[in-house]
């Protein structure tokens, strides 16, 4: 890869962050579900609370940002 490839995937990475700041500042209240062990129900944990919250007539969504394996479209 050369370096105007590298910057240019740098520059796309930059932007789409940013996106993402912007859009996560709009969002008046955060719950995060986090630890550093695997296996231990974070997904469940995180679907059931924003099921919970849904039904009571809450707009929610989730990020699933677990990068070795997302896990929240399968539940």
């Amino acid at each position: 890869m050369s370096k105007s490839e590298m910057e240019e995937k740098i520059n796309k990475t930059d932007k789409i962050v940013d996106k993402i700041h912007k859009n996560m500042a709009k969002i008046k209240h955060k719950i995060v579900v986090i630890s550093g062990k695997g296996g231990v129900g974070k997904t469940t944990v995180a679907v059931n609370l924003a099921a919970a919250l849904a039904n009571e007539g809450q707009k929610v969504g989730i990020l699933d940002v677990d990068i070795t394996g997302p896990n929240v479209a399968k539940m």
